[in-house]
């Protein structure tokens, strides 16, 4: 992935930031799931997964604009939230605020990439639809670095899309176009996976305890 398209992605979601949570709450996913229904029900069944599966000291990296945070932030003793947009994170500063568990949260601006989390320091991580923008050398390297914060019998969950029916009008691996409200485009890299975990997941040497599915979605919890 070319530095031109690196920063196309990056300030496509730095400018969503204000309009990205209705992708869960409207529906309005980026043109893949037309009936907005199917995308909200989905929601619910990640809903309850997160509220369910996350607890103890957890790390959401990236966290976007903290939308799950309303779910696992109760059951949390504290709450790492790292994000290399800034728009982002101030949206999931309110999200925190609102939830009343910002003074057990720390914000950290960093690409996720390049942040390295302290060793054996939590009890759950989140990995919220990021995955599925990574070249396998990245996404090797994202795995190895999560491995290495989870604590042992850490749990981690993913949340990404996979291949269906519905996005066969798209490039399965590849460069895409979204765009926002007012118009702009950017072109961003996305993948689709088939049903399971992404290959360089199973790094973290962990066995599957649980999974959800629907049309478009596929999240596996696994403990370290």
């Amino acid at each position: 992935m070319n530095s031109e398209l690196k920063n196309s992605m990056f300030e496509y979601y730095e400018q969503r930031a204000g309009e990205y949570d209705e992708l869960y709450t409207l529906g309005t996913a980026p043109k893949a799931t037309t009936d907005p229904a199917v995308y909200r029900a989905e929601v619910k069944i990640l809903s309850e997964l997160v509220a369910s599966q996350l607890s103890g000291a957890l790390l959401d990296a990236p966290c976007g604009a903290g939308y799950w945070s309303q779910f696992y932030g109760e059951n949390c003793s504290s709450v790492t939230m790292v994000d290399q947009s800034r728009s982002m994170l101030e949206e999931s500063r309110e999200k925190v605020r609102l939830a009343g568990v910002q003074p057990r949260t720390r914000l950290i601006q960093a690409n996720v990439l390049e942040f390295e989390p302290p060793s054996r320091a939590f009890d759950s991580a989140l990995v919220g639809y990021f995955v599925g923008h990574l070249t396998d050398a990245e996404m090797e390297s994202y795995f190895t670095a999560l491995r290495r914060a989870m604590r042992p019998g850490g749990k981690v969950l993913i949340l990404e899309s996979i291949w269906s029916d519905a996005r066969q009008h798209r490039p399965k691996q590849g460069t895409q176009q979204r765009s926002l409200k007012d118009g702009r485009v950017f072109d961003i890299y996305k993948r689709y996976f088939l049903r399971g975990f992404p290959r360089h997941a199973r790094s973290l040497r962990a066995e599957s305890r649980g999974s959800a599915r629907g049309p478009g979605l596929h999240c596996r919890k696994r403990s370290i």
